[in-house]
């Protein structure tokens, strides 16, 4: 007897031969789905249990499945965004922080240009290490490297998150890689 190894999602894990419907398939959540003489059925095929059918193209998805699967697709890609900025910038072989408070901070003395209070220390990531930055040129370019890596992982993420939203099938979101 033939049978399908049907994951939870409804997609076909694998086939087996089992001498009777009792086997119990070793993957979590599985379930063993007879196949038909002379039904046709694969590994990656769609189950539908109502008509008791396969169907070799599982990359479709209904409507409701492709939005939510979309959805989980740009919150991954949100998640690598925020770690790109968590793991701050480097400028002159330093890493330094991205945070909010780093942030606001950059954008505080730019604002003061030439009346900052300098020298001022600046810590590094961790605050193992400071530099000095002593007129308004070294903020500006601490500030320019600070916006370049927030823009590169904000607009690359803003970039993946578009061709996400613009996929029709499950290939076309799945096509989409997020190699930050």
């Amino acid at each position: 007897m033939r049978a399908a190894i049907v994951g939870q999602d409804n997609i076909v894990i694998n086939t087996a031969a089992v001498p009777n419907m009792q086997w119990v398939p070793p993957q979590a959540g599985a379930v063993l789905v007879e196949i038909a003489s002379g039904q046709q059925c694969e590994p990656g095929w769609r189950y539908d249990a109502n008509a008791g059918t396969f169907s070799p193209d599982a990359s479709e998805l209904s409507p409701a499945e492709l939005d939510a699967y979309k959805d989980a697709r740009c919150d991954a890609i949100n998640a690598r965004s925020d770690a790109l900025i968590e793991e701050g910038f480097v400028l002159n072989g330093i890493r330094f922080a991205l945070d909010q408070k780093a942030t606001n901070r950059l954008l505080g003395l730019m604002i003061l240009g030439t009346s900052a209070p300098f020298p001022i220390p600046w810590g590094n990531i961790d605050d193992s290490e400071f530099v000095t930055l002593s007129n308004a040129a070294d903020v500006q370019a601490m500030f320019a490297a600070a916006s370049h890596a927030e823009a590169v992982a904000g607009l690359s993420g803003q970039a993946l998150k578009q061709a996400v939203r613009a996929a029709t099938t499950r290939a076309q979101v799945d096509a989409v890689q997020d190699n930050r």
